[in-house]
């Protein structure tokens, strides 16, 4: 899966902890002072799975596959 021909593929996950830490950082040139979150996903745009990896594309730790829902009666 590749995110080249698709920019909207890969997503960071700042977990509660990372983002508090963020917003009471003095960020000066965000390139160089944002510390990015641990973990990140990919969506595939095809059947929609979620693959998360922690700090780098070599270690994906999860992947989720969506589920039906139940259609509701009208």
């Amino acid at each position: 899966m590749s995110n080249s021909n698709h920019p909207e593929i890969q997503h960071k996950v700042f977990s509660d902890d990372e983002w508090n830490t963020l917003m009471d950082s003095q960020i000066n040139d965000p390139a160089r002072d944002i510390q990015w979150p641990r973990f990140f996903y990919w969506e595939c745009p095809k059947c929609g799975r979620l693959h998360f990896f922690e700090d780098n594309l070599d270690n994906r730790v999860r992947i989720y596959a969506p589920e039906a829902l139940p259609k509701e009666n009208s």
